[in-house]
């Protein structure tokens, strides 16, 4: 299933260009719950996250990379399952290199602190269980 890393990345994009302008289909993916099943292919297989992929699961959620902080920190978590399925599921992150896990822990923390929307991306992520989901992390 997508040997390749430029065919795995691609099937992302293709996924988030078809939801990128339709409510319609980004609720039918929330519907059938897309976003956990797409995290659950990327665990199945296995997949190494880089920092390519990285962008892509971020940009899903609506956040992009800083140039400024080196991280992913700008914007607002404008979808919350993918922000829950790609960038909360330590599943998917636990078998990256120490760099990348780095930059994702980082880029959670400025997204809560040093974001100029930090207060409602806050707000956002409340609306999860996060406690458990963070105590899981550790």
């Amino acid at each position: 299933f997508l040997k390749d890393m430029k065919s795995r990345r691609m099937s992302l994009i293709i996924i988030m260009k078809v939801l990128e302008w339709s409510t319609f289909n980004v609720n039918r993916m929330i519907e059938l719950r897309g976003y956990d099943m797409v995290s659950r292919l990327i665990v199945k297989f296995d997949w190494k996250l880089d920092a390519k992929l990285m962008k892509i699961l971020f940009e899903f959620c609506g956040i992009y990379y800083s140039e400024e902080r080196k991280t992913f920190s700008e914007g607002i978590i404008k979808n919350l399952d993918a922000f829950k399925y790609f960038i909360l599921q330590w599943k998917l992150w636990k078998n990256a290199d120490y760099d990348i896990q780095h930059l994702l822990f980082q880029s959670l923390f400025d997204i809560v602190s040093a974001n100029t929307k930090k207060e409602f991306n806050i707000e956002r992520i409340q609306e999860l269980n996060t406690r458990n989901i963070i105590l899981r992390l550790l």
